[in-house]
């Protein structure tokens, strides 16, 4: 029964996700890959708007059974347009690799019977009970996690997954885990646009691409565990490719978009925040100066975001009161009662936590989280928060230097052998501006900056995975356009890193998540230990107990003795796609102005 659900569950995510927004898109001039990733954004603002206004109408579930139906219907209306744009060879390649990752992501789902790693825990519970609230199955005025009220987090990814599971009868976590997966996987998609802008001829690199995000800890973990992050990261990194092509072309219509979805990355995520204070400021700043028609663009481009923000804000504060929608966040609330001194200081050694990992620093909360761990258990907990709170090593052990050297390499030389942004030949046209460089460069630093700073509470492990994943992705994207252009030795320090970051970053990971374990009390301290692997520490039995009292079954519960089976055929197909890539890196000639050691000089 759960399997023709989850079947049930994949048609409905093809059709509600792309249909709707295609329907509207299909006669505007964008290139198919563009007009694909802006489908599937337009798709799912269309969804949570409907949503949203069947709870405030308090209309029952069979609403969305009809917006299923109007989505069939654009599909059915728009196919001859729909096939056309799925035979183009840039949306066959990502859609592609999309399945592919899909697929792989799935495997890893059928893992995990209970989430761990650091100290994170709560938030994949707390957005489950936000889905039963937009499906009107949560009591009123009952906190979530009896912790937060319902203004404390953006509601968009809650209202399309309450959209989807409210059609599939009573809600299952395992169908919410699908849901949520899906929505997170999303943020590949502008990653292959990106890639046209990161490296020359990038479209060749989304084999390099795909392969490095399937391997990456901190993006598959990401994927599996239940928040709402990487969505967000789908259209903060879409927005980004709309207002860099609005600023080559000179066009309007793509800076409205990327507006548009920028106000829907805030209402996935408030981590979109910094994002897009940083684009605001560059187009007033650089931009709008040099565009013709900058009035009438910024009315309608400031317009539409603030009506799709509104949506969400104004009815908070006509339901909640503005101290509740404001204060509720733990961003503004964290911040109030805080000293600047005191503030100025927890900024720095935040930013020195994010950078540094814990390892080299001494004070941290490490031993709380691993207490009664194994020692196979306490490297996991070391990696695990390397991989996802390190802004450097959140890209790969070796993947993070080599990207960081790179950029240096960009900076430093001009751009010219690694290039950012591929630079105009000739001066652009009245209305259009290529960014170079130095853009770059202050997005790089102001967002890093800002999604630090933003943060109102101490860190000491690190903040790269609250409001820097777009920036991580970013770099995956330059650096998997940049591989083919280093020297042999490189590239092979490449591949043997992406090699130790499977093995240690996601694949012991996701055993740990599996391992069944009973809890118990020791002086004072929730405690675990395992039936089938290493005992585990307090912050994963916590997990377990959360889970077990509040009667929930994940996807990894159902699989039962097959386990052994899923992993078998992930290492598998990941010894085919090391071997794939590796005839990748190493069978094909290297790209012209390949950066090269040092040699030593010819003997005359």
């Amino acid at each position: 029964m759960l399997a023709l659900r989850i079947v049930f569950l994949l048609v409905l995510l093809c059709v509600c996700s792309v249909g709707p927004g295609f329907y509207f898109l299909r006669r505007l001039r964008w290139s198919p890959l563009e007009k694909f990733c802006g489908s599937i954004g337009l798709s799912l603002v269309l969804l949570y708007l409907t949503v949203h206004l069947a709870n405030l109408l308090n209309i029952g579930r069979w609403m969305h059974f009809v917006v299923s139906l109007a989505c069939l219907a654009s599909v059915v209306a728009a196919r001859r347009d729909l096939m056309g744009m799925f035979r183009a060879p840039a949306v066959r390649a990502a859609l592609k690799w999309f399945v592919f990752l899909w697929v792989w992501t799935l495997a890893m789902l059928m893992l995990i019977r209970h989430y761990s790693g650091g100290g994170w825990g709560g938030d994949w519970l707390e957005h489950y009970q936000r889905i039963l609230f937009f499906l009107g199955d949560w009591p009123e005025g009952k906190l979530f996690t009896d912790v937060y009220k319902l203004p404390a987090r953006p509601p968009m990814a809650n209202a399309i997954a309450a959209h989807f599971l409210g059609q599939l009868g009573p809600p299952q976590f395992e169908l919410f885990q699908v849901v949520f997966a899906f929505l997170n996987m999303l943020a590949f998609l502008p990653c292959c646009l990106m890639l046209e802008v990161l490296a020359r001829r990038g479209r060749r690199r989304l084999f390099v691409l795909g392969a490095m995000l399937a391997l990456s800890p901190m993006f598959v973990e990401n994927v599996t565990y239940s928040w709402t992050k990487l969505f967000a990261a789908f259209y903060i990194l879409l927005s980004l490719w709309f207002y860099l092509a609005a600023l080559r072309k000179g066009d309007s219509l793509r800076l409205i978009a990327a507006a548009a979805a920028m106000a829907a990355g805030i209402l996935a995520h408030y981590s979109a925040g910094p994002f897009a204070l940083f684009l605001v400021l560059h187009y007033l700043l650089c931009a709008a100066r040099k565009r013709p028609g900058r009035w009438r663009e910024m009315g309608w481009a400031g317009g539409l975001a603030a009506a799709l923000l509104a949506t969400w804000f104004a009815w908070s504060v006509a339901a909640y009161g503005l101290k509740d929608t404001l204060a509720s966040n733990t961003t503004v609330g964290g911040a109030v009662g805080q000293s600047a001194g005191g503030y100025v200081k927890m900024f720095y050694e935040n930013v020195v936590n994010t950078i540094v990992p814990h390892t080299f620093r001494t004070g941290t909360k490490f031993e709380i989280i691993v207490h009664g761990a194994s020692p196979l258990a306490r490297l996991r907990e070391h990696m695990f928060l390397i991989y996802q709170t390190n802004l450097v090593f959140a890209l790969g052990l070796l993947a993070g230097p080599l990207t960081i050297g790179l950029l240096v390499a960009a900076f430093v030389k001009g751009g010219k052998k690694t290039v950012s942004v591929r630079p105009a030949r000739k001066a652009p046209p009245p209305g259009r501006l290529t960014p170079g460089r130095w853009f770059w460069a202050a997005f790089i630093v102001f967002c890093a900056l800002v999604g630090i700073a933003v943060v109102s509470q101490l860190e000491v492990f690190g903040l790269a995975h609250a409001c820097l994943q777009p920036l991580i992705l970013l770099g995956v994207t330059f650096l998997a356009g940049s591989l083919n252009r280093l020297s042999a030795w490189l590239r092979w320090a490449a591949v043997l890193g992406l090699r130790v970051d499977f093995y240690i970053g996601v694949l012991l990971q996701h055993y740990f998540e599996h391992a069944l374990f009973t809890t118990f009390m020791e002086h004072g301290r929730l405690t675990a230990t395992t039936i089938d692997t290493p005992a585990l520490g307090s912050a994963a039995a916590s997990s377990w107990y959360v889970k077990n009292v509040s009667g929930l079954t994940f996807l990894g519960d159902s699989v039962g003795a097959a386990w052994v089976v899923v992993i078998v055929a992930i290492v598998v197909a990941f010894e085919i796609l090391m071997g794939l890539l590796i005839c990748r890196l190493f069978c094909q000639p290297r790209a012209v102005g390949a950066v090269r050691p040092a040699t030593r000089l010819r003997r005359k």
